[in-house]
Order: structure tokens, then sequence, then C-alpha cells
């Protein structure tokens, strides 16, 4: 299983916390379980 974090055009590459890069910008969450299934989960502020 993949999971990557985004905030706007950045990568989170680890972090305890999650911070925005922007005062605008969207955070998202992408999972890849396998080839079959993936889901992105996008929080808009």
């Amino acid at each position: 299983m993949q999971v990557n974090l985004c905030s706007g055009k950045y990568n989170i590459i680890d972090s305890g916390y999650a911070f925005l890069f922007g005062k605008n910008e969207d955070f998202s969450i992408h999972i890849t379980a396998d080839n079959d299934f993936k889901i992105s989960i996008i929080l808009k502020f």
C-alpha cells in the first residue's frame, strides 16, 4: 500500500503533523492499495 500526502503542489514527505503551504491550499491524501483500488481524499479549507 502506498500513501501520498500533498498540500497544493508540494508533497509532504514525513511529518507527524500536516501543515498547509498556503492560506488557500487544499490537503490531499492519495492511497494506492493495489492496481485495482485507488482513492484520493481532498480536504478544501
